[in-house]
């Protein structure tokens, strides 16, 4: 039993102990040195390279036998020792608290613990379900691939069949594609398998076995997931749906040795199936579950670390979740990534998200509402005389309100900023149930109500023409969608087409349009964040300004870039007025030198000038 002392690591093991499990070095052992053997990487620096088990600096060079198993299919004496010295090296490693191999030590505990079964007469593997969470850039996708090829073409079993099942296909895509260059660069692999670049089969012809992939949003093959006998590995846990899950429940049901395999990176659904996963595999690891068949490997940061913890020494916290450091984690770029995302509460959570391996229930609300309270003052709009100021809009024609903000800079590099908000009669009375407080905002003044259930924009003309002839408006910053007459109107006037008569004078407003994509966005959104967060924004507590901020929340692109995120289609929680908001503060940054045709602060941005 010296080998199951060893590799005894919580509760769960020894309860499993207890109940007749054992751990057989060798049967781990092969699967290291199977994967090790004939799964090369493919990208990077290390591509063409065997994908060898171990990553700590200090670890010995450790041989790679040509085979595993002698002539008489016992091991060979040499490998024997080989293998139980390598165990034994890395279990004095870990026990000195010293830094160890995630994924040698995932796959020696999956395929080393054993049990006896009753129904085949013969020792069997322990496990036949697991989740193993890792933060992103450890190596997860090429440690899923190599079991998954092991599962396929190494294990034995005539006919196996192992399917990659993930959200989409796109997902399971990452998973076959990785084990498709495994195979493509190991000479031995690429000898035995055949390809089928357009049903994504790989089949293994020598054992008639094979992997393909399944996704949630297949509607074509979602027939055929009823009732798939084989092994299953998930491909980011916490983004597939349950019921998908539900369907695989049973796979393998009748198999010697099914392995239900999940590998993914912490999310943002704490109600979703993966954090289910991830609650259930902690109570199983400390015994409150009984289940020894489950198996569950989590690396993370603390779950409530405070940023204040976590900066007092970030290696010691971020080696937590990221076990592969100093080999595909490269310390530097980490920790350059955690003092950056520092810059806004968003960039924050996702880091804590993807590289501390922290759920996050409440990544997508925007830090810019969490200090929005903070901000409010009690501010006039009488007390600025002539100060220059800039009006962000964003108007909207039926549905969503449509906004306005005027945003002074103060000489201590302050922004104070001054909400407007319109809609219509009709549209308000139809939301009042759910927002009974739109009606106070019409008898209070700060929802102004056009008659019918459009907007009117003859009203919004009037008020934001009177609005630059009261104040020193230097220019407009606006979304074109709905705005481009009526800024063309603030700064030229309108003339009658027929006769060029003047009828409304030109103010000489200067305008520009901003997109509203990522790449524009993303900076004013974040600013506008940091400046509510540091309290250098000051606001009147204007009540439709108030009721949007709570509910506004961003999303982003797949480069990290956010914006404000805009609802459906007759959503009552409208962010009109935000956005108008984040354009007006981004505008007021240097008004003094706006001019008719634009602000030149902004000749170098990536903004439409009109």
């Amino acid at each position: 039993m010296t080998d199951t002392a060893a590799w005894r690591r919580n509760k769960s093991d020894d309860l499993a102990v207890e109940n007749g499990c054992w751990f057989d070095v060798m049967a781990g052992s092969y699967v290291v040195w199977w994967i090790e053997r004939y799964c090369r990487l493919y990208e990077g620096e290390w591509a063409g390279e065997a994908l060898v088990l171990h990553s700590v600096a200090d670890e010995p060079q450790w041989p790679m036998p040509d085979r595993f198993y002698a002539d008489d299919g016992e091991p060979d004496p040499a490998v024997v020792a080989l293998y139980r010295e390598r165990a034994r090296w890395h279990n004095q490693q870990r026990d000195s608290g010293g830094p160890i191999h995630w994924q040698y030590e995932c796959v020696m505990r999956l395929f080393g613990w054993q049990r006896q079964s009753s129904r085949w007469k013969r020792p069997v593997r322990r496990y036949r379900r697991g989740s193993v969470f890792v933060s992103k850039k450890n190596g997860k996708s090429p440690t899923a691939s190599s079991i998954l090829l092991y599962l396929v073409a190494g294990d034995g079993e005539s006919g196996s069949k192992v399917f990659i099942a993930s959200k989409d296909s796109k997902q399971a895509g990452i998973i076959w594609q990785h084990s498709y260059e495994m195979i493509m660069s190991s000479p031995e692999l690429k000898a035995e398998f055949r390809v089928n670049r357009t049903t994504k089969r790989l089949t293994h012809e020598p054992t008639r076995s094979f992997a393909e992939p399944l996704s949630s949003s297949n509607s074509r093959t979602m027939d055929a997931k009823e009732g798939i006998n084989g092994h299953v590995l998930v491909d980011e846990t916490h983004v597939v749906d349950r019921g998908f899950m539900s369907i695989l429940e049973g796979a393998g049901i009748s198999r010697v040795q099914p392995m239900h395999l999940e590998v993914s990176t912490a999310g943002k659904n704490v109600n979703g199936y993966g954090h289910e996963q991830w609650e259930y595999g902690q109570k199983v690891e400390s015994g409150e579950i009984k289940d020894d068949a489950f198996f569950f490997a989590s690396y993370h940061m603390p779950q409530d670390i405070t940023e204040a913890t976590l900066l007092s020494d970030p290696e010691k916290y971020l080696r937590m979740a990221n076990p592969s450091w100093g080999h595909t984690i490269d310390p530097e770029e980490i920790l350059s990534t955690l003092h950056k995302s520092r810059a806004s509460r968003y960039s924050y959570q996702k880091f804590l998200m993807y590289r501390g391996n922290i759920w996050q229930s409440t990544i997508d609300v925007w830090g810019a509402s969490s200090g929005w309270k903070d901000c409010g003052h009690d501010i006039s709009l009488d007390d600025y005389g002539d100060q220059p100021c800039v009006i962000g809009l964003d108007l909207a024609r039926k549905f969503d309100l449509a906004g306005a903000v005027v945003a002074f800079r103060n000489d201590d590099g302050s922004v104070d900023i001054f909400p407007f908000a319109w809609t219509s009669i009709d549209v308000a009375k139809s939301r009042a149930p759910q927002v009974p407080q739109m009606l106070d905002w019409i008898d209070s003044g700060e929802l102004a109500a056009g008659e019918g259930d459009v907007m009117d924009f003859q009203l919004i003309e009037r008020d934001l023409y009177a609005l630059c002839k009261r104040l020193n408006v230097r220019g407009i910053v606006y979304d074109s969608t709905y705005a481009e007459d009526i800024t063309s109107v603030l700064q030229s006037g309108r003339t009658n087409p027929d006769t060029g008569e003047q009828l409304v004078e030109g103010l000489g407003v200067a305008r520009m349009a901003m997109s509203q994509g990522y790449l524009t966005q993303a900076g004013p959104t974040v600013d506008f964040e940091n400046e509510v967060q540091g309290k250098k924004l000051r606001h009147p507590n204007h009540g439709v300004l108030n009721w949007q901020m709570t509910h506004a929340t961003t999303k982003a692109d797949s480069n990290g870039n956010i914006k404000i995120l805009k609802p459906g289609r007759q959503d009552i929680r409208t962010v009109d007025v935000v956005q108008a908001a984040i354009m007006a503060r981004w505008g007021a940054l240097d008004c003094q030198e706006w001019t008719l045709e634009y602000g030149t602060y902004y000749e170098n941005n990536p903004v439409e000038f009109a």
